[in-house]
């Protein structure tokens, strides 16, 4: 007697990125790589083959490279200060019947330049100072912002 025993499609695709995030510097050309995606799924068959995989996010593409390999790039350039973070969610589906398929959700985390100049709260100043004020003494406040971040945000004075 000779069993033949048939799969059915009973397992999603499973997605590896091999890192939860990733960092990119904000400006960067658009189709930078951020990401290598193997894709697998352990069904024989068409319900083994990978039919499609897809992000959800217009600023990112995925490029199919190999039969169950892609890369995950920028399809545009990112500013940080618009948005600093991306939850990109990866979907891929297999080609069994009814398909399966599965998501991982990479974040994408926009490293700054220092792109922006200071800007000073007001256009003009303007101060008096008494004839008998002491040296060293505060005659007015001056402020400026930067919307960069950490060192790249630090504003200088200098008269």
């Amino acid at each position: 007697i000779t069993i033949l025993v048939l799969d059915v499609n009973d397992n999603a695709p499973i997605i590896s990125i091999g890192t939860d995030a990733v960092e990119v510097q904000e400006h960067s050309a658009p189709g930078t790589t951020l990401a290598h995606i193997t894709v697998s799924d352990v069904d024989s068959g068409a319900a083994g083959h990978i039919n499609d995989c897809q992000t959800n996010s217009h600023s990112f593409l995925l490029q199919q490279i190999q039969q169950t390999e892609y890369r995950l790039m920028t399809q545009m350039s990112l500013d940080r200060e618009i948005q600093d973070i991306y939850d990109v969610d990866i979907t891929c589906s297999d080609a069994g019947m009814p398909p399966m398929s599965s998501s991982r959700t990479l974040r994408v985390f926009v490293r700054d330049v220092n792109d922006n100049s200071p800007e000073f709260t007001q256009a003009k100043y303007s101060f008096t100072v008494n004839a008998s004020a002491s040296v060293g003494s505060a005659i007015g406040l001056v402020q400026a912002t930067d919307p960069d971040v950490g060192r790249n945000a630090a504003v200088d004075f200098s008269l």
